[in-house]
């Protein structure tokens, strides 16, 4: 066995020598000794000049405790800062204080520890902090709407989600930011161009409409002015019929949002007037519609872009659209099976 102090290993033979030269029997033959002079002497005996008198007393006073030079590990380690009844108080007000910080939780449940010592454990019961996402409030009747649109589509296959035309707007800036953006350059070029991302709290932006179905991605087209029933449909008044002419004949289903100029009269006379079955829809679920998705992809692409003009805009986000599609439709029948039935 060893005995480490003052940051050296000491054999079990020098330690039992420190205990000759300490013990009172050798004071018979030898004067007495101090700490210094016992170290010098076993440190010429065994080659260790750098023992200290430090460790003589040390080593010695331990002896005297255990009556032994072996060490006497103590299997549990270092004592917890936190008892367990600590650990559990601290887990329920983490619960119900969610959005306070470690060095809160410390000072309410007056934790004589460090902030550190709080965090970890947290951490060791599977609590690590996280960014909390947005959650869109919805009103209990749309709750109970978009359930019962679940219930009744749960059972839907990949031929009647092909059906259905999927619509929407969406706004996209020209000049599009990327976030956080690493470049590499040197350190006099941080203000390059090549090197800096441009941004514009005045940058204009397009407002489009588009629609989508399994095996077509119809075109896109620019909302110019204030939006209405009449507008509206005069986006598509004629689109409809070369894009997607299974609205014409039953084979298809338009699906669309509960905004004002979608439901107005005015637009739903007009798909009453060409027998077109427009589909059912909760409101509040923007989720739930499949071009949204479409349009996050887009504009994950046009991430740190800068158009001069809105028609190439445009033209690239929906380029971009059109290989994602079909991978869409089958996440999205997935989760109709899946997510649906929680």
């Amino acid at each position: 066995m060893e005995i480490e102090s003052s940051n050296h290993l000491l054999p079990d033979d020098i330690k039992w020598a420190i205990v000759f030269y300490k013990s009172p029997h050798i004071h018979i033959m030898l004067p007495i000794l101090s700490n210094r002079e016992i170290a010098r002497i076993v440190g010429g005996i065994y080659n260790r000049p750098t023992l200290s008198h430090k460790q003589v007393k040390y080593v010695y006073d331990k002896y005297l405790e255990t009556n032994s030079v072996d060490n006497i590990w103590n299997s549990e380690g270092r004592p917890r800062s936190l008892t367990a009844q600590q650990v559990d108080e601290l887990i329920q007000f983490a619960i119900n204080n969610r959005l306070e910080s470690c060095n809160t939780y410390k000072e309410e449940l007056k934790l004589d520890v460090s902030r550190k010592t709080v965090n970890n454990a947290l951490l060791e019961k599977g609590y690590k902090c996280y960014r909390a996402p947005p959650k869109l409030i919805i009103s209990n009747n749309n709750i109970i709407a978009r359930r019962n649109f679940a219930r009744e589509h749960l059972n839907w296959n990949m031929e009647d989600w092909q059906r259905i035309v999927f619509s929407d707007e969406s706004s996209f800036s020209l000049v599009n930011t990327n976030g956080r953006m690493m470049i590499r350059r040197k350190s006099n070029e941080a203000l390059i161009d090549e090197a800096v991302q441009p941004y514009d709290n005045f940058a204009k932006s397009v407002l489009v409409w588009g629609a989508i179905s399994y095996d077509h991605m119809g075109p896109l087209v620019r909302v110019e002015g204030t939006l209405d029933s009449a507008s509206y449909i005069r986006l598509f008044n004629y689109r409809l019929r070369k894009w997607f002419p299974g609205l014409y004949n039953g084979e298809q289903v338009f699906q669309q949002d509960n905004a004002k100029p979608h439901i107005g009269s005015y637009a739903m006379n007009w798909f009453d007037k060409y027998d077109i079955e427009v589909m059912d829809w909760p409101s509040q679920s923007p989720d739930l519609n499949i071009i949204e998705d479409v349009w996050n992809m887009i504009k994950y692409q046009l991430k740190g872009q800068v158009f001069g003009i809105k028609t190439s805009c445009g033209k690239k986000s929906w380029l971009y659209g059109i290989a994602l599609i079909k991978e869409v439709y089958k996440s999205y029948m997935k989760a109709s099976q899946e997510e649906w039935r929680l």
